[in-house]
């Protein structure tokens, strides 16, 4: 068995201990950018420690995996700790050490040993160790420790770039509340034990630190990335002098970024995540999909720019080299992410039609915590890294138009044929094109032929395109109808689809009105609808329900797409315009009589209803319970001779089991393939 040590005793069986500097800073005492305070898990950890030494029952910490080096061939006796996997908790106990110390005025007796504790990231943070050790401060002076520190001539700037001090005197603080609240002794640090683990004793070596991490994970494919990075600057020359230089952010304002909220977890596959992404979109654009490639994603897409392996920078060195100012709209995109308006813009990322109220993913920043991202998500980043480059700073400090762009892309991209990776590209392509102008979106849509935006595709995009037009014209003929137009926009079974309420021209209280009863009574489950609002529809209708001139021709009355869960054939359906002149029919009988209730209206229409030998196959729609045992609503001018029928199941191959009605009969029978031949 390894043996339980102090950090004391830890600290004197070596020479030094040094983190290596391959090892990432100290983050244990990193800020949450959202909160401004300590992150949770810095937090936490130091709350235990204190909890542990005023309780006196001390704590027994988790394995600490390093490998032992010789440096002085003369004295073979002095060997290096170089810590693996432990560089977070041993810098937390080693300023926990420092800090009691100094408060009790203890320090002479373990200095000697604190000093042979450094960092060998960054010559700042070695020499801020070194300083530290060499420090006597007061308990006035150890009050606010960042404050002191801050304010010392010695302090210069290249200090306050160095992140790993900036954690350090971020956790210094955090040890310094708790102290104050609660004092503990400086004796009692001897209770915080752990075991060191020397991967030579086993015969291992150092390229474990290439293979391994954190007892058995992968290394951080971040800092190979970042290594990569800062070698690619070198290679085109980059003035690594300026003080906000692009290595420097690698390692602050960027990585700050990836500490998300959940306890920080994962730090290093969120990092590689923001990257990956931004890459991710601007390959799509560089690259048209070959034959093979058009319903499915490239797998070279998938091998670069997904999942937690690091592949190597040429793929991300081919895309930065593919078009002037790439790295240079990159970091001004990154330094946006990392600000505080950078964060805010994040939460438009998620579609404006989710519950979030069960909303467990944080979009914060950038979907970062989002381990999988479907096609929508990308083109939804896509589309802030659009904004991003074509909006001034001073634009970007406004989110009045970046909502406007948001709510558009997202009312185009709710496209229920948008499954495929040809599609994605398509709708990413539109986008291209429009964000020239996405500061000023509406005036241009407003303005614009759609026909002369050159979209190229097979007309999807376009009529959803028109529909966003449509509806900014309808808003500028009625001004004070937004509001009430865009919180129909946002009822989740229409996701922008409402095309069907351009068609009312009275006054603005009778459109609000309508805009609310459609909020309570269009929903997306097929029981509510078949029960009330189709029926109800169908009895209006003048004219048949679906045009099923021809033997096979079919459509539906599903509220959603056969196994998408997709509510398009809800919008589809009410956005065509018989079916909205019968909606909004149905609408003003509700408002006639407001003491009436929805429900009621509906029934009335269905029990008042006559057959019509016109449309005889709306009867039975109107009078019988068939569409609640239909399901999925599948209706079409079925094969031998039948007329038009209505399916109980989508599949046809299903039906020959579950069944059919023939829609010309008065009553209905339930109907099987068998009972045609």
């Amino acid at each position: 068995m390894i043996p339980n040590h102090s950090l004391r005793e830890f600290l004197d069986k070596y020479a030094a201990v040094e983190i290596p500097i391959l090892q990432r800073d100290y983050a244990q005492g990193r800020l949450d950018p959202r909160t401004k305070g300590m992150n949770r898990k810095g937090e936490n950890f130091i709350r235990v420690l204190f909890n542990a030494l005023r309780e006196e029952k001390g704590l027994h910490m988790d394995i600490i995996y390093g490998s032992i080096e010789t440096r002085d061939d003369d004295h073979p006796e002095e060997k290096t700790f170089i810590p693996l996997d432990g560089q977070q908790r041993l810098t937390t106990l080693w300023l926990l050490h420092w800090y009691l110390s100094q408060w009790e005025e203890r320090s002479e007796e373990i200095a000697p040993l604190l000093q042979r504790f450094t960092y060998a990231t960054r010559s700042t943070a070695r020499d801020f160790c070194q300083r530290l050790g060499s420090l006597r401060l007061t308990q006035d002076e150890l009050a606010n420790p960042l404050e002191y520190f801050s304010q010392r001539m010695w302090f210069t700037s290249k200090y306050s770039y160095d992140p790993t001090i900036q954690a350090m005197l971020n956790m210094l603080n955090a040890i310094a509340q708790e102290q104050q609240k609660h004092p503990v002794s400086f004796d009692l640090l001897e209770s915080l034990q752990f075991r060191s683990f020397d991967i030579g004793a086993y015969e291992l070596t150092d390229e474990l630190y290439i293979k391994m991490n954190r007892r058995g994970k992968q290394l951080e494919s971040i800092e190979n990335l970042k290594a990569d990075f800062v070698g690619y600057l070198k290679k085109i020359g980059y003035d690594f002098s300026k003080p906000d230089s692009y290595d420097r952010k690698l390692d602050h304002e960027w990585a700050d970024m990836a500490w998300g909220c959940r306890e920080n977890e994962d730090f290093d596959i969120r990092y590689l995540r923001l990257f990956n992404r931004y890459f991710y979109n601007l390959w799509i654009i560089d690259n048209p999909p070959g034959e093979k490639e058009k319903n499915s994603t490239p797998n070279e897409l998938n091998v670069h720019f997904t999942g937690t392996d690091y592949q190597g920078f040429d793929a991300y060195e081919a895309i930065l080299s593919a078009e002037d100012g790439r790295l240079g709209r990159m970091v001004r995109f990154f330094n946006f992410l990392a600000s505080d308006r950078g964060i805010i813009y994040s939460d438009y990322l998620r579609n404006p039609w989710r519950d979030k109220n069960k909303e467990q993913d944080s979009a914060y920043p950038y979907l970062l915590d989002v381990v999988k991202l479907s096609m929508l998500d990308r083109i939804a980043l896509y589309a802030l890294m659009l904004y991003v480059d074509n909006a001034s700073d001073e634009v970007l400090q406004s989110l009045e138009h970046y909502q406007a762009w948001m709510r558009i892309v997202w009312n185009l991209i709710a496209d229920p044929k948008l499954r495929s990776y040809q599609a994605q590209r398509r709708y990413m392509l539109l986008l291209a094109q429009l964000a020239p102008h996405s500061t000023t979106i509406e005036s241009f849509l407003i303005s614009t032929d759609i026909e002369k935006i050159g979209i190229s595709s097979t007309g999807d995009e376009k009529a959803r395109l028109k529909l966003e037009q449509d509806k900014l014209r309808y808003i500028g003929r009625y001004p004070n109808r937004r509001e009430a137009l865009l919180r129909a926009e946002c009822i989740p079974c229409l996701q922008g689809q409402v095309g069907f309420l351009l068609g009312i021209e009275g006054d603005d209280d009778h459109f609000s009105k309508i805009v609310e009863l459609t909020e309570k009574n269009v929903r997306a489950d097929w029981d509510w609808g078949a029960e009330y609002l189709w029926p109800a529809l169908i009895s209006l209708l003048e004219r048949p329900l679906f045009n099923l001139s021809s033997e096979g021709k079919f459509d539906y009355l599903s509220h959603k797409e056969h196994g998408s869960g997709i509510p398009w054939r809800l919008q589809d359906l009410l956005n065509r315009p018989h079916i909205t002149e019968a909606l909004l029919s149905l609408f003003e009988r509700c408002l006639q009589d407001e003491g009436r209730k929805f429900t009621e209206v509906c029934e009335e229409l269905c029990q008042s209803y006559e057959y019509d030998e016109k449309i005889p196959w709306h009867y039975p729609l109107v009078t019988s319970n068939i569409l609640l045992k239909a399901e999925q609503g599948r209706i079409y001018n079925r094969y031998w001779g039948e007329g038009i029928c209505l399916q109980k199941r989508w599949r046809v191959t299903e039906n020959k089991w579950c069944g059919y009605w023939r829609l010309t009969e008065r009553e209905p029978v339930m109907r099987t393939k068998k009972d045609v031949f």
